[in-house]
């Protein structure tokens, strides 16, 4: 068993003329098909998609945003979810994209036309198929945000 060279990858010992690895180096755990695998990081960090080590997120869950602890946060008052960001509501926006009428939807930040079409909904809330906001907690939203983002 010692003195074989192993020809599976992050393996730190081999038997069968080193064909069979039976101990993976640190890091690394022997799957079914003879392979050292990375073992996987478990995150602890609430609402994370992926993490560096077990508290420090890069990426989180949509519509959570990293925020400067490397945790996951929904958006703030003032502010929508763009694309993995929080971007600012603000009225040079409201003014150069005509979304100034009153909106139908309370749950809604911005409509168009006769206010009854709604382009970006509130904090919390995501657009669903009839052009209204509905709250992201729901199954139907996770759904949404599939057909949006995938």
């Amino acid at each position: 068993m010692t003195g074989k060279e192993c020809a599976v990858e992050n393996c730190a010992l081999c038997k069968d003329n080193g064909e069979t690895c039976i101990i993976c180096l640190n890091g690394f755990t022997l799957n079914d098909q003879n392979e050292c695998e990375p073992i996987p990081i478990v995150c602890s960090v609430e609402n994370c998609a992926s993490c560096d080590d077990d508290s420090t997120c890069n990426q989180c869950n949509i519509p959570f945003t990293l925020n400067e602890d490397n945790g996951c946060e929904l958006c703030e008052e003032g502010t929508y979810f763009n694309n993995r960001s929080c971007e600012s509501i603000s009225f040079k926006m409201k003014i150069m994209t005509n979304y100034d009428k009153e909106c139908a939807d309370e749950n809604c930040a911005f409509c168009q036309e006769d206010g009854t079409i709604c382009r970006i909904c509130l904090n919390g809330f995501i657009m669903n198929d009839l052009d209204g906001c509905e709250p992201i907690s729901t199954a139907e939203s996770c759904n949404h945000l599939k057909k949006a983002f995938f």
